[in-house]
Formats: structure tokens, sequence, C-alpha cells
């Protein structure tokens, strides 16, 4: 009925928690594609300071030693996430 009236449907996706798989990421990719939406965004999870999620990253150390958002030694994108090639499904 949006669509009949001009009005664009839109979601916002969040990846990259933690003990989330890449299995669980690309489920995430397929479930968007299936729902047809005009527009999607997918953000990567990011533990901001002193919040519930910096707290966990922290205490279950997947923040390296020293990690700063305040200095440019750290990339907030782990591992390789950002090679278009493993957000791919497999054949």
């Amino acid at each position: 009925m949006c669509r009949e009236i001009g009005i664009d449907i839109g979601a916002n996706f969040v990846i990259g928690f933690p003990g989330e798989t890449w299995e669980e990421i690309r489920q995430t990719f397929r479930y968007a594609e299936a729902c047809d939406f005009d527009v999607t965004h997918f953000h990567v999870a990011t533990p901001f300071p002193d919040t519930d999620l910096y707290h966990m990253a922290r205490d279950q150390k997947l923040l390296p030693e020293g990690f700063s958002f305040e200095t440019s030694n750290f990339s907030v994108i782990p591992g390789d996430i950002s090679q278009r090639t493993n957000l791919l499904p497999r054949s």
C-alpha cells in the first residue's frame, strides 16, 4: 500500500555483534533482500565507550589492548569484513 501512494519502504540493520557468525550476517542480508525494501542500510555494531556493547566487547576481550576511539590506530571494522567477497553467499 505504501508503494502505491509513493512512499518508499526502508530498513536499517546492525551487524557484527559479539558472537554473531558470518553465516548469521549472510542470513541477515538474505532476509533484507527477500523483504524487497526500496532502501536498505547496514551498520557495523560499534562499541562506543560506556555502552553495554563496549563493556561486553571489553569483558570478552574482543577489543585490542589499548583500544581507543581517540586514536587512529584501530579500525572499527574487525578482521576482513571490509572485503566484499566475505559478504557474498557461498556457492
